[in-house]
């Protein structure tokens, strides 16, 4: 099984590119790994056990409260990035929470 997708078919994200920068010295953070709008629909469609697309509203597409902790779990494994439910209520599409990933912090160990 190739090494670029995981056990349950989900693409892993990719990783994150070693920093090389011209200045020695430079201690620049090194981007972080993140899921694509379609990583997410289809993290959420399993979740939820129907399809959910990438600008489909997730709740109204099937997406339970429990499914939500859910989501916000498999999304922290998969990256290590920390969402909230309020988060995901606020941003209800697929394509919304990949747009915020980069702007959540990352779950403890996972630094």
């Amino acid at each position: 099984m190739s090494d670029d997708v995981r056990t349950d078919g989900i693409p892993r994200p990719p990783a994150a590119e070693p920093d090389t920068g011209a200045c020695s010295g430079s201690t620049a953070p090194s981007p972080r790994p993140v899921l694509t709008a379609e990583q997410i629909a289809a993290l959420c469609s399993d979740i939820a056990g129907t399809p959910i697309g990438a600008d489909d509203d997730i709740f109204l597409a099937g997406l339970s409260s429990l499914d939500l902790v859910r989501l916000t779990g498999a999304v922290q494994q998969a990256v290590g990035v920390r969402l909230t439910a309020l988060d995901v209520l606020d941003h209800p599409t697929s394509r919304e929470l990949a747009a915020l990933l980069p702007t959540r912090p990352q779950a403890a160990g996972h630094e």
